[in-house]
């Protein structure tokens, strides 16, 4: 078993809950309040049972899902996977279809690094470009974001991967995002939003859920599909 993360674990029933309070959340999940709230304040050293996180996950707000609950919790293998459509959910699964071509391609920028301090995307930075048609959600000002990292496996973003990220989109929480956080390169992670703090987690249980105060993150844009890299 993975290591109980139990603050990570507690950032996440802090976006679970949302606005209710705790014995509201407590009540709408059949739990023990006073259970719920010491894991809340990171006071339980063993980890709920799966049972009793589904009931956290079933009452969930903002999208905290099943899978972000039981990696926290240590419950979740490494190589496991989770893949419940072959939708893009909120909770980061990508389609096996490419998009469907509603318009004539547009040229595309292509960046494998952004720097903190950069805008999007800056000419110097750009590795080239490639034609694809977007459909009616994406706008034109999108551009590919290749994956440097393997945190988003479940999410079928791999090293290398073509990641279509659009920073004219909304970001929903449980969406996955390009952003800028203790870093001086961009990189992806799924967002949840508590009041004016963010959750950041990946698909891996070794990497903990991060909570931080919203200021402190810069979303660069929304990633919409992946293109797997054909090898």
């Amino acid at each position: 078993m993975s290591h109980f993360h139990k603050e990570g674990f507690a950032a996440l029933l802090s976006a679970a809950k949302g606005s209710r309070s705790l014995n509201a959340y407590a009540h709408d999940a059949g739990v023990s309040s006073s259970y719920l709230s010491r894991l809340t304040r990171s006071l339980v050293d063993a980890p709920p049972e799966a049972g009793t996180i589904r009931k956290f996950a079933d009452a969930a707000w903002h999208n905290v899902s099943y899978e972000d609950l039981m990696k926290a919790a240590g419950h979740w293998k490494s190589d496991q996977t989770y893949i419940e459509s072959s939708d893009v959910t909120p909770q980061g699964q990508w389609s096996e279809t490419r998009a469907t071509y509603l318009s004539p391609p547009v040229a595309i920028p292509i960046l494998s690094r952004i720097q903190a301090d950069r805008s999007l995307p800056e000419q110097d930075a750009i590795q080239g470009q490639t034609y694809i048609s977007l459909d009616g959600t994406s706008s034109k000002a999108c551009f590919i974001f290749i994956a440097q990292e393997h945190l988003l496996s479940s999410s079928r973003i791999l090293p290398g991967d073509r990641v279509l990220v659009d920073p004219r989109q909304p970001i929903d929480s449980g969406d996955i995002a390009l952003l800028h956080y203790q870093s001086a390169d961009a990189v992806l992670r799924r967002v949840h939003f508590v009041d004016n703090q963010l959750v950041l987690t990946t698909d891996t249980p070794l990497t903990p859920p991060i909570l931080t105060a919203a200021k402190h993150v810069r979303l660069l844009g929304k990633a919409i599909t992946a293109m797997i890299r054909l090898t």
